[in-house]
């Protein structure tokens, strides 16, 4: 059983990583974007990868703390270490959440929950598009998504550095 647990787990750590790779890349390319119609289809793609992220997220948990009771590691650091890591990615991901949301105001895309829109969009359509523009690059330019990928990137690595070799 313990075998199938951890089987389930790596499985959804990389079910995990295939979904929310889209969030990441949107966040990469929205960064480089100054048309709002392109904004809006970086979004749309990004809110479709929501729900398999939370869930695979969510198993991944699961999973992982109950390998950590069928193989009684509760007392080695690389467990601990390796929920700390996670929970510091969670907090890069609360906080490009936030800067979605800015882009999302600016374009006057609806806001997301994981499971469908929690609010209406902006109607922006009394503006032109040479009006919006300044709103979509001070949105555009309010976070800063390189960092956010490179520290996700290097948490991930470190939380299965800490997996395989469980130092």
């Amino acid at each position: 059983m313990y075998l199938a647990i951890v089987f389930v787990h790596v499985a959804t750590a990389f079910t995990f990583a295939f979904a929310h790779g889209a969030t990441a890349f949107a966040m990469w390319r929205i960064s480089r974007e100054t048309d709002a119609a392109r904004v809006r289809a970086l979004l749309e793609l990004s809110d479709a990868s929501l729900l398999p992220s939370a869930i695979a997220f969510a198993l991944m948990g699961v999973t992982g703390i109950s390998a950590a009771f069928m193989g009684n590691f509760w007392n080695e650091l690389w467990v601990w270490a390796s929920i700390a890591a996670l929970t510091i990615l969670w907090v890069f991901g609360y906080l490009a959440r936030n800067y979605f949301r800015r882009i999302r105001l600016a374009v006057g895309a609806p806001r997301r929950s994981l499971f469908g829109r929690t609010a209406s969009p902006i109607d922006r359509s009394s503006k032109t598009e040479e009006e919006e523009r300044p709103d979509l690059c001070a949105a555009v330019t309010s976070g800063h998504p390189e960092l956010t990928m490179t520290l996700g990137m290097a948490g991930i690595l470190v939380t299965l550095l800490l997996m395989v070799f469980k130092p």
